[in-house]
């Protein structure tokens, strides 16, 4: 018996140096930043989705039924070439993304309600506009009322 215990704290040793030494050489596992410019969000140090807010188009909110251990819940922002980026509910709350979204025009709450209490995989539709249309949130920052700002970095 006493075996078994030693080869599992080596598989755990081991498992915790992988990621210090994965984090260490390819930054922490996720970051998300936003400013004047838009969105971005890192994976291991390096970028892996972005939307400037010039060419956001569609706020859209993501609910699985994984919860309530793991993620569930995601705001995903669409440009108008069909990229985006998604952002974590846990991340959106840390650099208050939400509370931007909601400087756009016609922003729909009411969905961001139906989707809090959603436990099943479903799409809340929150806004749609026109590229450009995001221009109070780029103002809010050009005029100082809002800052840039970015998540700690997440394992």
């Amino acid at each position: 018996m006493t075996g078994w215990w030693v080869a599992v704290a080596a598989v755990l040793v081991a498992l915790a140096a992988l990621g210090w030494w994965r984090e260490r050489r390819w930054g922490p596992a996720s970051v998300v930043e936003v400013d004047g410019e838009g969105v971005l969000r890192f994976r291991y140090g390096r970028l892996r989705e972005a939307v400037r807010w010039t060419d956001l188009v569609r706020v859209s909110i993501v609910t699985t039924d994984a919860g309530p251990y793991v993620e569930d819940f995601y705001l995903l922002l669409h440009a108008a070439d069909g990229t985006g980026c998604a952002v974590g509910l846990d991340q959106a709350v840390e650099v208050r993304l939400l509370e931007l979204l909601q400087r756009l025009p016609g922003f729909d709450n009411e969905a961001v309600v139906r989707a809090s209490g959603s436990a099943r995989e479903a799409m809340f539709t929150c806004w749609t506009g026109s590229p450009g249309d995001a221009r109070p949130i780029v103002e809010a920052f050009r005029s100082g009322e809002e800052e840039p700002r970015a998540t700690r970095p997440r394992r």
